[in-house]
């Protein structure tokens, strides 16, 4: 006899990302901040220490122009930071953060 029962199959949850950056804030480019979440940190230090860091302890590619965060190798800039943020939980240490994320369920769903 099993005691197993079918579950219902249910729709893997995906994201939207909406709104854009401020580029006020610079949070997403802090070494510091991301050393403080090891669940991040490990994935990201072969990444920082390639980008290098700066006397404020961001990536060194972080210039400040004119009050906005600008990225020196923005044309070029590697594939974790084109893709930033790409779920809701990774902006969740990042308070400042202006996008936002929409769920929806495979098949059109909202």
């Amino acid at each position: 006899m099993s005691h197993t029962s079918e579950l219902p199959m249910v729709p893997p949850t995906t994201f939207e990302r909406i709104g854009q950056c401020n580029r006020f804030c610079g949070r997403c480019c802090s070494v510091a901040r991301w050393r403080q979440h090891p669940q991040f940190a490990e994935q990201l230090q072969a990444f920082f220490t390639e980008m290098g860091e700066n006397e404020r302890g961001e990536c060194a590619q972080l210039v400040w122009r004119n009050g906005q965060a600008v990225c020196a190798i923005y044309d070029e800039r590697p594939d974790l930071c084109r893709v930033f943020p790409n779920h809701p939980l990774s902006i969740e240490i990042l308070p400042e953060c202006t996008f936002q994320f929409r769920a929806s369920t495979e098949g059109g769903q909202s």
